[in-house]
């Protein structure tokens, strides 16, 4: 256990290999999940994605302690804002710093996973 928080739902853990950071998908009860970094202590936690869309398997490129590669996947929602369906999942890049975000692959038949 790394943190003590209600409702705190963390997955997919990536350590940066020299910098103290950590990256890992934050899921929510509305069906969305989201990337977060932090510090190893959890003092300076910050969510570093949006949407409504399943972003998860965080992975730091290597050299960079701005940029990260991950899965994500839209959400398709019916009338009553109900989850009812999940698009292919592609590969994102988000830099930190400058809040860019740049697809690297995807295929509308085939789900891109844990890059």
């Amino acid at each position: 256990r790394l943190f003590h928080h209600n409702g705190l739902n963390l997955r997919h853990l990536a350590r940066h290999p020299t910098e103290p950071l950590l990256a890992f998908s934050r899921t929510a009860e509305e069906g969305f999940s989201h990337l977060a970094i932090t510090d190893p202590d959890g003092k300076q936690m910050q969510t570093v994605t949006e949407g409504d869309s399943l972003d998860e398997v965080p992975s730091w490129i290597p050299g960079s302690a701005q940029e990260l590669v991950f899965q994500s996947a839209g959400i398709g929602r019916d009338r009553e804002g109900h989850m009812a369906g999940l698009g292919p999942y592609h590969i994102q890049r988000l830099h930190l710093e400058r809040g860019s975000l740049e697809t690297v692959l995807e295929d509308p038949s085939h789900d891109l996973l844990l890059p």
